[in-house]
């Protein structure tokens, strides 16, 4: 594979464009470019409740960074070091490499974000 044809993939992968957020303080976005592909109720086991799962699903061509779907100030952060379970299985999320965090929106809500499934090198969350 030629030398440029390696560097325009790296640079088209992990790029990280602008984003036009809206001025409506409750607006929830996509944390991640993808396709949304599973929308559902599931027990948190970190909080130990219940909670909305939504999984997105990024191809090769999507922007591989990931943001914060709400308006909110970070107070926690946690890291766990684990496997590289195939992202769209079920353990993927408990067992893979992962990132977590616990943060406040203005209107007093909390907020829990688990990192990617499949975590890439360098991602921060």
């Amino acid at each position: 594979m030629p030398f440029w044809l390696l560097a325009l993939f790296i640079l088209q992968f992990f790029r990280d464009p602008p984003r036009e957020i809206p001025d409506d303080p409750r607006a929830v976005l996509s944390p991640a470019d993808g396709r949304i592909v599973e929308v559902s109720r599931a027990h948190d086991p970190y909080a130990n409740r219940e909670a909305l799962k939504v999984s997105v699903f990024m191809n090769v061509f999507n922007v591989h960074s990931n943001r914060s779907p709400v308006d909110c100030v970070v107070k926690e952060r946690w890291y766990f070091p684990g496997a590289f379970v195939n992202a769209p299985l079920d353990k993927a999320s408990l067992e893979n490499e992962r990132k977590r965090a616990a943060a406040r929106t203005p209107d007093g809500g909390r907020h829990l974000r688990a990192g990617c499934r499949a975590h890439r090198p360098g991602a921060s969350l």
